[in-house]
């Protein structure tokens, strides 16, 4: 008798899988040509309209992975005569990177951002920060950026 239900079971339980399969299958014959035809209408849209394209790949919404980004440049002082040297020793910080300025006051910084736009970068020296804004230039990933300190 218990083999008999277990069976009786295992039948019930195969054909529900069958009218669930056939019943899936009907409606993705009718929806998959729907899917393909609003995704490659989507596709003809972004192709022609410019404007969108740019506008959804500078969108932060759709922003799926930082950009590798470069700051570099000098940070100068002025000299007891009055000319500008290099100031060693400065730490420069953005995007939770740090860099610290070479003897000749060079630095080259690499972080990862969402943007390209007016990024925050702080040069610390002796206690004092200071707040600079840097934006790259469009299409390149590298920004140059030369401070002088009073």
């Amino acid at each position: 008798m218990g083999f008999e239900s277990s069976r009786l079971r295992f039948k019930a339980i195969s054909m529900l899988l069958r009218y669930y399969a056939r019943a899936f299958s009907r409606r993705a014959f009718v929806l998959f040509p729907l899917l393909l035809f609003f995704i490659s209408l989507g596709l003809f849209v972004l192709a022609l309209v410019s404007s969108a394209r740019t506008h959804l790949r500078n969108s932060t919404l759709l922003a799926t992975a930082p950009l590798s980004l470069e700051v570099q440049g000098t940070v100068l002082a002025a000299a007891a005569d009055g000319s500008p040297k290099g100031l060693s020793g400065v730490n420069v910080e953005a995007g939770g990177f740090r860099t610290t300025t070479s003897v000749m006051g060079d630095y080259r910084l690499r972080f990862d951002a969402l943007t390209t736009q007016n990024l925050p970068v702080v040069f610390s020296y002796q206690g004092r920060e200071n707040l600079r804004r840097v934006s790259f230039p469009p299409g390149s990933m590298i920004a140059r950026y030369d401070l002088v300190l009073p």
